[in-house]
């Protein structure tokens, strides 16, 4: 590899790292909700799976327990299945920007 091909490399390597620490950053900000029961119980969380709020319709106060726990279980799972599915799209981006790096330095 040229002293050029190398610069560039170590050039793109600082590109993508400044990438991913935006991509963190990114991800700390957000705040993805889950529901249940067509919206009578929420749970937001936050990019590190902890629970930021949970909403519990007061119609479902005179129900049983079991049922309460069931939705808000429910709730949980969906919020964090939408939480992967987040994660997973944002880091794809910085990947394939990646991918862009790599194919720009193979054609030097």
């Amino acid at each position: 590899m040229s002293k050029m091909g190398f610069m560039g490399l170590l050039k793109n390597a600082k590109k993508l790292q400044e990438m991913m620490a935006l991509t963190e950053t990114e991800l700390q900000k957000i705040e993805i909700i889950g529901e249940s029961g067509a919206g009578l119980v929420k749970v937001a969380l936050t990019a590190k799976h902890a629970v930021k709020s949970l909403t519990i319709d007061p119609s479902l106060m005179k129900e049983p327990v079991e049922i309460v726990s069931e939705m808000i279980v429910a709730a949980f799972n969906d919020a964090n299945q939408r939480l992967i599915t987040e994660t997973q799209k944002r880091m794809a981006g910085a990947s394939d920007l990646f991918s862009a790096f790599k194919d720009e330095e193979d054609a030097s």
